[in-house]
């Protein structure tokens, strides 16, 4: 929760085509275009630019335009998992979904809750995440044609499959090539890259995924980043009774890198090596001693880049604990 003391919420439904606004606490309510003459309304129509938290949820996409247009008028700017919205609606009893309805629900979220603006105004860091997105998807094009080449019974199908392999090497290597020039090109990132592969189990790759879909790591506490990349342990208590702690959320493409990088680091990380069999001799599952080894993995990454340090001089002991 953000502690900049706001006064107006503007909650912002938005589709593809429109953009419906509620505002709180004057109860403003309008509907404009999703383009550059509807944001322009947009940012005419709120109060001081100071105090006012504009609040989106995620949907697919629609959503940036505005929310690029909000933050370049220094207008604090928060886009949100829709589910959180739901739920919130949910605990008010609102079930009538109509986009009216959603802008007032969205504006009450963000009076009641406050959720740290999250909108970054770099735009070379919206193009690297572009990239960072398109390789992932890639990769996942890529592993369900080889998948399909194995079951592949017929050689014209084995041979159709393997052109489409071909192409979407091709492609992906043109992707990570970008990356890599744009990295290279930037001195901040180029810094980021250097420290991040200092850690053994942490790859070019892993840095520039990293980067390009994690930009709060370096700049936020343990507790938020672990919950950014969704390897935070929640309690699941109630009276007498201790659930089982369990993860959720975050983001699917960093925590799906990140524990490819992890297995690594098990057997080349002496430090996570060591968590990682103290864990199994626990006798704690592999499964849960791997996110174990992820949350301090990105835990040591976030005070790397905090701290500006290579790998050779964290004290492991040290960021683990801190706040």
């Amino acid at each position: 929760m953000s502690e900049t003391q706001y006064h107006h919420f503007a909650g912002l439904d938005v589709s593809r085509d429109t953009i419906e606004l509620h505002l709180l606490p004057e109860g403003c309510r309008v509907e404009v275009g999703n383009d550059e003459r509807g944001y322009r309304t947009l940012i005419e129509l709120l109060p001081s630019r100071e105090d006012t938290l504009a609040v989106l949820e995620s949907t697919g996409g629609f959503e940036q335009g505005a929310a690029k247009a909000l933050a370049r008028q220094a207008i604090d700017t928060t886009i949100v998992n829709p589910m959180k919205i739901f739920h919130f609606a949910k605990a008010l009893g609102i079930h009538a979904k109509t986009d009216r309805q959603d802008a007032y629900v969205i504006a009450r979220f963000a009076q009641a809750t406050r959720p740290e603006p999250n909108v970054l105004l770099r735009e070379e860091q919206d193009a690297l995440r572009e990239l960072g997105r398109r390789r992932e998807q890639l990769k996942k094009m890529l592993i369900a044609e080889k998948n399909r080449k194995r079951k592949a019974f017929t050689p014209w199908a084995r041979e159709s499959v393997q052109r489409l392999i071909d192409v979407l090497e091709k492609e992906l290597e043109a992707i990570e090539q970008q990356i890599r020039e744009r990295v290279d090109a930037d001195p901040d990132w180029k810094r980021k890259e250097t420290l991040l592969t200092s850690m053994p189990g942490v790859g070019e790759t892993t840095a520039h995924l990293l980067i390009a879909l994690l930009p709060e790591l370096g700049t936020t506490d343990r507790h938020r980043i672990a919950a950014l990349v969704g390897v935070a342990p929640y309690n699941r208590d109630s009276g007498r009774k201790i659930g089982k702690r369990s993860i959720k959320g975050g983001r699917h493409h960093v925590r799906s890198t990140l524990y490819m990088a992890t297995l690594v680091a098990t057997r080349h990380n002496p430090a996570v090596k060591a968590i990682y069999e103290r864990l199994l001799n626990q006798g704690k599952k592999k499964k849960i001693a791997l996110v174990a080894c992820m949350r301090h993995l990105i835990i040591w990454l976030n005070k790397m880049l905090a701290d500006d340090i290579p790998w050779e001089q964290m004290d492991v002991c040290a960021a683990a604990t801190e706040t």
